[in-house]
């Protein structure tokens, strides 16, 4: 599997042979033919962190948000402009 940086060199590449106006129809097809690959590639390593994301921001045993993911939404709470919270301490609780 290409790193990141090599992708990205591939992708650079083929947009620089796709924007050339003289650029024949057999250079084209071979352009595109390296693209798909590289963002078929990209597309699975963004499904695999964005899986790795959701398991990190909910708690195996109960399926609520950690702590980390309530910090971020707060954050984007709060930078959206004037918010109010309602903390509940819930110290010997039984369903």
């Amino acid at each position: 599997m290409p790193s990141a940086i090599e992708t990205g060199a591939l992708l650079d590449r083929a947009r620089t042979d796709l924007a050339r106006p003289d650029a024949s129809p057999h250079e084209l097809r071979s352009a595109l033919a390296q693209v798909v690959p590289a963002v078929e590639m990209l597309l699975a390593e963004v499904s695999t962190l964005s899986g790795q994301l959701a398991q990190a921001r909910t708690c195996p045993v109960t399926g609520l948000p950690t702590r980390a993911a309530w910090t971020a939404r707060a954050r984007e709470i709060v930078a959206a402009g004037p918010a109010a919270a309602l903390l509940v301490d819930l110290d010997a609780f039984k369903p």
